[in-house]
């Protein structure tokens, strides 16, 4: 169970509730999952904005990864999970400081 976002989008005809915005604006993959060594963060985005990052947070919302994504729509990001300790991350991605997508993933050693 997470939080749950919603977004008003004005269309000619009128205004449609749009849930997860996420898929308007972006999608992610992470895999394996659970992850006892690496992890590969797979994203594809609609906007390629030059101030685009991905940041990985700890359960306690602490951040212990980021990657520059720059201008890139697409692509895969691997990160290093073998200092991690096991547990629930997240990962998101950032465009020009407003949140486009996120996943969760597990590290198990």
């Amino acid at each position: 169970m997470g939080v749950e976002r919603y977004s008003m989008v004005k269309l000619n005809q009128g205004t449609v509730s749009i849930r997860d915005q996420d898929r308007l604006e972006g999608k992610m993959k992470v895999y394996p999952n659970p992850a006892d060594q690496f992890v590969q963060l797979e994203f594809e985005l609609l906007f390629s904005k030059v101030n685009t990052v991905m940041n990985v947070y700890d359960q306690l919302g602490r951040k212990v990864s980021t990657y520059t994504i720059g201008t890139n729509t697409q692509g895969v990001e691997v990160l290093d999970t073998r200092k991690l300790v096991s547990g629930l991350y997240i990962v998101e991605i950032v465009q020009e400081g407003q949140h486009v997508s996120s996943e969760k993933f597990i590290v198990q050693h």
